[in-house]
């Protein structure tokens, strides 16, 4: 058997162990932006919550502009 015979089996393994390596990589920094995309939002949504429920209970006409202003003054 010559010597060039086994290099196109062992050949095909260096670049897909690479494409795998580079797979896992943005997989990874994915999951990490979505992570810290959903984190941002959770602290968007816990320091604007009261205020925003109040305006919402505002507009739908379920409390008047003097106990809108009340709360509003308490949060």
């Amino acid at each position: 058997m010559p010597d060039g015979m086994d290099m196109p089996q062992t050949a095909f393994y260096g670049p897909m162990v690479a494409l795998l390596i580079f797979g896992i990589i943005i997989v990874l920094v994915v999951m990490l932006v979505r992570w810290l995309h959903r984190i941002r939002m959770a602290r968007l949504e816990l320091n604007d919550g009261p205020l925003t429920r109040l305006k919402e209970q505002l507009v739908k006409g379920e409390i008047t502009t003097r106990e809108f202003e009340k709360r509003r003054r308490r949060l």
